[in-house]
């Protein structure tokens, strides 16, 4: 019992938000650090729990203000998704070369709007539209951790949840949706992190439903800080003669 209580985070010391906010950038590298990157880019595999697709190779890219690229591979399929800040676009799994691109519905539209670009949605939140209020103390796998409400500029609502000793972001809750569209709620955690350059990042990050279950592990295996990256990355499918040539250097 009294481990127990050592371990809790002592409410009466409470930080404001901006104090834990502040805390958080620096625990990852600091604010200068992270504005130093305009691009980076994640290549890894993803673990699932889907017994006819078990692991899949994944190509992640980000670059500022708010265009990502995530590419899926395996079994001789790749699925595409593509947003330029402002428009998005994806290919679907087995698609001939430029015949079953469709553009991003109003649902994925606000997802991605939503995300708080390359450096996510706790970095200079204000800027974003974004806003933190601090819940209160409370545990994630044992860890004494400050939940945090964050309202997107959607206006949907999310909890995040920093360490209270190390001040990285341990979790946080969000909305998905199933295979018929209906909204689920699941959990994302962040383990292993690592430096890359001056900035540090998780290796694994894992999702999972609300009732704990694992749906699958994103496992990083390399992280370019500023890659050099084709013209094509960013940019409708169907304005590209071929699906291939995302250059990606840079990496470490």
């Amino acid at each position: 019992m009294l481990a127990v209580c050592a371990a809790a985070v002592d409410a009466t010391k409470q930080p404001d938000v901006n104090q834990l906010l502040a805390r958080y950038q620096a625990a990852r590298g600091g604010e200068d650090a992270w504005k130093a990157i305009q691009a980076i880019g994640y290549t890894g595999h993803i673990v699932s729990q889907n017994s006819n697709t078990p692991e899949l190779s994944f190509l992640m890219l980000l670059r500022r203000p708010n265009a990502s690229r995530f590419e899926i591979a395996g079994q001789g399929q790749r699925s595409i998704r593509i947003f330029d800040g402002h428009h998005g676009w994806r290919v679907r799994p087995g698609s001939e070369r430029g015949l079953d691109i469709h553009a991003y519905d109003a649902q994925e539209l606000t997802a991605a709007r939503d995300s708080g670009g390359l450096d996510g949605p706790l970095s200079d939140p204000q800027s974003k539209g974004i806003g933190v209020t601090l819940e209160g103390p409370d545990q994630v796998e044992g860890h004494s951790a400050w939940r945090l409400r964050v309202t997107l500029p959607s206006g949907q609502v999310q909890r995040h949840w920093l360490d209270a000793r190390t001040y990285t972001e341990l979790r946080y809750d969000r909305l998905s949706h199933d295979g018929n569209g209906k909204p689920v709620p699941v959990s994302v955690y962040y383990r292993n992190y690592q430096a890359f350059l001056d900035v540090k990042v998780p290796l694994t990050i894992e999702t999972r439903t609300a009732q704990g279950q694992l749906v699958n592990q994103m496992i990083i295996d390399k992280v370019a800080v500023n890659p050099h990256l084709d013209a094509s990355a960013f940019v409708s499918p169907a304005n590209v003669p071929h699906h291939g040539g995302v250059v990606v250097d840079a990496t470490h």
